[in-house]
């Protein structure tokens, strides 16, 4: 699994508003039946999708994954590409390329970091998501992580920690978009990634790091850097 001669904005192969949904089905043998998406406006796209068999067990979430590709009925073109894994370290795949040091290495700073945790477990939550967004390049990276042990944020006066280790990844999610997909594309509203969800706040927001600092730290494997603490959170309206 390569994006070797692949430019922006390509995936494993497939060129965005060039290869239409022919070229994908006539190249990926196991893709599910297409399913047709409608937009609120009347737009209509055709989704199809292949569950990646990298899981130790082919019956459990872990490991396994989907690739969904939308295509726009009006021209025939591929749209969008979504990568969905559960637990990427039981893969027997190396998924470390797509984890956020090597996404940092290979496509710079991002345009824009959020946190968000769950509604009922801000901010003593088990989990939190960490996305990381390149709106100008089409790419949008989302990682739920564990904690590594409860202890570590229990302490309201301490900043909570956020991790790139791979073992803490339960939920890893990859959006690659041409630049003119939207929501009346596909049906789903990637725009929403421009806004703040109930429980997400800009990194900037809650820690002492900007883009340029994040990624110096986050470029290092195995790091974890730290918000401030929790009372001293400011939300961007």
């Amino acid at each position: 699994m390569t994006d070797k001669d692949c430019s922006l904005p390509c995936w494993w192969g497939f060129t965005l508003h060039r290869d239409t949904l022919q070229t994908t089905k006539s190249t990926l043998k196991n893709l599910f039946p297409d399913l047709l998406v409608q937009s609120n406006t009347g737009e209509k796209s055709t989704k199809t999708f292949m569950v990646l068999p990298t899981g130790p067990d082919l019956d459990s979430e872990n490991g396994n994954g989907v690739v969904s590709f939308w295509t726009r009925n009006s021209d025939n073109r591929l749209v969008a590409v979504n990568l969905s894994l559960d637990y990427p370290a039981d893969s027997y795949v190396d998924w470390s390329s797509y984890m956020p040091t090597n996404i940092l290495t290979v496509y710079g700073e991002p345009e824009d970091v959020t946190i968000s945790y769950p509604l009922d477990g801000l901010p003593r939550g088990t989990s939190y998501y960490l996305i990381m967004s390149y709106p100008q390049k089409g790419i949008f990276v989302s990682y739920m992580m564990y904690y590594a042990t409860l202890e570590e944020i229990i302490d309201d006066s301490v900043g909570i920690p956020i991790c790139n280790y791979l073992l803490d990844v339960s939920l890893f999610k990859m959006w690659i978009q041409t630049e003119d997909a939207n929501a009346d594309d596909i049906g789903i509203s990637l725009d929403a990634l421009d806004s703040l969800q109930p429980n997400e706040y800009h990194l900037e927001d809650i820690s002492t790091y900007d883009m340029a600092s994040f990624t110096e730290a986050f470029s290092e494997p195995d790091t974890c850097i730290y918000t401030l603490p929790y009372d001293e959170w400011v939300r961007a309206e």
